[in-house]
């Protein structure tokens, strides 16, 4: 589909004296169509709302919205640069939850030659996102499993990190996790014997 007919198009074409360019990045235009429109906090907030499905129901065009569909994870893999693309869908999700990247970019570059910025950490990924203003919707209606899986807390970066571990990661965390708590078992007991011997 072309991105002159999609839902961020649809939702841009509702305002004829904006020149809408799919170039450019959609949270950019957004912000360009408020300025053009002399919307206040109130007035935007209507349009807001719109915009934002729209950026839901483009992700989910664009990429699919069942978390366990292979190509999906493919095309996600390829607009990261992910190279080589893993054939195993476990090996695509293990890669694509190790590359912190924004959701809005994602939804920019699809249908071009363009990747998006991967970043180290989700603080970095944070931080590029308050820079930019390239927010995604949460908890709303319309978000697929798929995205559902690859929103991340970008007000709290640390926070919605373990329910992401599955399988051996998840093993291994628990593991570690459980080593962490027998060292503190041993030194409370430890404690508690030298109190004792004190008395």
């Amino acid at each position: 589909m072309s991105r002159l007919q999609g839902p961020l198009a649809v939702f841009f074409s509702q305002y004829p004296d904006f020149q809408y360019d799919p170039a450019e990045s959609a949270a950019g235009e957004f912000r360009r169509l408020c300025t053009l429109k002399g919307w206040g906090r109130d007035e935007r907030e209507l349009p807001r709302e719109q915009y934002r499905s729209a950026l839901i129901a483009q992700f989910n065009l664009n990429y699919g919205t069942d978390v366990n569909a292979l190509q999906s994870w493919h095309l996600l893999c390829t607009y990261i640069g992910i190279t080589p693309v893993p054939d195993t869908l476990y090996a695509c999700k293990m890669a694509v939850k190790s590359a912190h990247v924004n959701l809005v970019d994602l939804v920019d570059v699809f249908g071009t030659d363009r990747r998006v910025p991967v970043f180290g950490t989700v603080q970095e990924l944070a931080q590029y996102t308050k820079e930019t203003e390239k927010y995604f919707p949460h908890n709303r209606v319309g978000v697929g499993a798929l995205l559902e899986y690859l929103l991340r807390p970008i007000d709290n970066p640390s926070a919605g990190q373990i329910w992401r571990l599955e399988g051996e990661d998840f093993a291994r965390m628990i593991e570690s996790m459980a080593a962490s708590f027998k060292a503190q078992d041993r030194q409370c007991m430890e404690a508690l014997r030298r109190m004792k011997a004190k008395r």
